[in-house]
């Protein structure tokens, strides 16, 4: 069975050699999610091209996903439980507030192009990316989750951990970890402890 991971927004999958160096015994397919889209980016975009490329795996597979990447696996989970054996979710938000949205839109807006060179997008893709991610109902998606379940979230991310806490409590079959030392990039803060969690969940 194969085992995906999905990476957050500002990352792409070399962001992730790290923890799939320290997992021993299993392989992690990370695609790099903004070259798997043709066109402009938003959330439908990358979601679609996602489910393409789920869907073309033989067989059920594992699926896994940080931030933005974890908003798809669980988007991807709730519409195709056929299709997935089991998620991990990590440091993913309960619900998307609004209001922030509409002040880092404000931000973004203001922000000269070459300070997203880094983050794999250009300024216009990010914002709506950023924009249209925001309108996804992720409780009504969450109470859609029947197997297994990990949740995951480093003890710094303060953003984000009561929201992963409150999904773990509503998915039946989940189990809760919280990483040490890390913040909301727990790949990149603690990737041997990270790793670790997801090889004793999948292997």
């Amino acid at each position: 069975m194969i085992n995906i991971v999905l990476h957050g927004l500002g990352q792409n999958p070399s962001s992730w050699v790290n923890v799939s160096d320290c997992a021993k015994g299993i392989e992690l397919h990370i695609p790099d999610l903004f070259k798997i889209v043709s066109g402009a980016i938003n959330y439908d975009a990358l979601y679609h091209a996602l489910e393409e490329y789920c869907d073309n795996q033989e067989g059920k597979i594992n699926l896994a996903g940080l931030s933005m990447g974890g908003v798809l696996a669980l988007d991807y989970a709730s519409t195709h439980p056929d299709k997935v054996d089991s998620l991990i979710l990590m440091a993913i938000p309960y619900d998307i507030p609004k209001d922030v949205i509409a002040k880092q839109d404000e931000m973004f807006a203001q922000m000269p192009e070459e300070a997203f060179a880094g983050l794999g997008l250009p300024k216009r893709d990010f914002i709506s990316l950023v924009r249209t991610m925001s309108e996804v109902d992720i409780p009504r998606k969450v109470e859609n989750i029947k197997c297994k379940c990990l949740m995951i979230c480093g003890e710094n991310d303060t953003a984000n951990i009561e929201g992963v806490k409150t999904i773990h409590s509503i998915i039946t079959n989940s189990s809760l970890t919280i990483i040490k030392g890390s913040g909301h990039e727990i790949n990149k803060d603690n990737p041997e402890d990270l790793a670790g969690e997801i090889v004793n969940f999948w292997k």
